[in-house]
């Protein structure tokens, strides 16, 4: 029973992945139509919507008690994953390629890693050391081609780092959220909330800076709402809840496979030699973990 259980949770993990990667190639084109920071509270808000009509649809909504007895980890999954670690992101990939920054993200199992051995006294095998590592070492193929340089592409790298670090502290509290409410109440109540506290302040920034509105930005938030914050999100919430969270983070390294074939066809965005060599350790270390949750 248990078996199946973890079963069920990696399959979450991978499809969370493909929605998460596919979400990342199309924000990268959308939030230079719309600005990335009303770009995030747009699709946060259509998002958090839907989840909370289809949770009260089931019976199955928040109440006032579960929200107090939560209240800790709601705050921080709201404030490290769905406020700050998104904007980041989002302001990230506004600055380089959707094909680079769905590989770029996968870093994150690393940060998880280490996140865990700090803050939940979880020891490092060093054969997960290794792994990682490797893993890296094919991260900095992809993002760099073997060439280091400065432009506005290694900023949005950049920003996409740090994200990726606030977003790997949120497993810890986004586990105990989940087996506590849900993954789909989980989902509503972090991006709900990050979501209405983004919208006057991207409000403030886009009549600061004078950015432009283009039309098709607002298709490309529906889109981005429904496969990374509906979809994406509420399986990486399910996930958590029978797979060690830096496994649900190595193993989302796999939704490349269908993100990069889909930046190609519809972007058409490519990656060079060197790169697609990064991608390939980056997938095959992702394998190699995955299998060390059934050990």
């Amino acid at each position: 029973m248990r078996s199946s259980r973890i079963e069920k949770g990696i399959i979450f993990a991978i499809l969370s992945s493909v929605f998460s990667s596919t979400a990342t190639v199309v924000a990268s084109i959308g939030t230079r139509d719309l600005s990335p920071l009303l770009f995030l509270s747009v699709t946060g808000l259509i998002s958090s919507i839907i989840l909370f009509l289809y949770s009260y649809a089931r019976r199955e909504g928040l109440t006032r008690k579960s929200i107090k007895k939560n209240a800790r980890d709601i705050l921080h999954v709201t404030v490290l994953r769905s406020f700050i670690g998104q904007s980041f992101l989002m302001v990230g990939i506004s600055l380089t390629t959707g094909i680079v920054a769905i590989f770029f993200t996968k870093m994150e199992p690393y940060f998880v890693l280490i996140w865990n051995w700090i803050l939940g006294r979880e020891r490092i095998k060093r054969r997960h050391l290794v792994l990682l590592l490797i893993h890296l070492f094919g991260a900095f193929l992809l993002i760099s081609g073997g060439v280091l340089t400065l432009g506005s592409n290694e900023l949005g790298d950049l920003l996409i780092i740090i994200a990726v670090a606030l977003l790997a502290l949120s497993y810890i509290p986004g586990k105990r959220l989940s087996k506590s409410i849900g993954a789909i109440n989980s989902n509503a109540m972090t991006t709900g909330t990050a979501a209405l506290v983004m919208l006057p302040i991207s409000i403030v920034v886009f009549g600061y800076f004078g950015e432009s509105i283009h039309p098709i930005g607002w298709a490309y938030a529906l889109t981005v709402a429904l496969l990374f914050n509906v979809f994406a999100l509420t399986l990486w919430y399910a996930s958590l809840k029978t797979v060690k969270g830096w496994i649900v983070s190595a193993l989302r390294a796999i939704g490349p496979l269908a993100a990069a074939p889909f930046a190609f066809f519809v972007f058409g965005q490519v990656l060079g030699a060197v790169q697609i060599i990064g991608a390939s350790i980056i997938i095959a270390t992702s394998y190699i973990i995955s299998r060390e949750n059934k050990k």
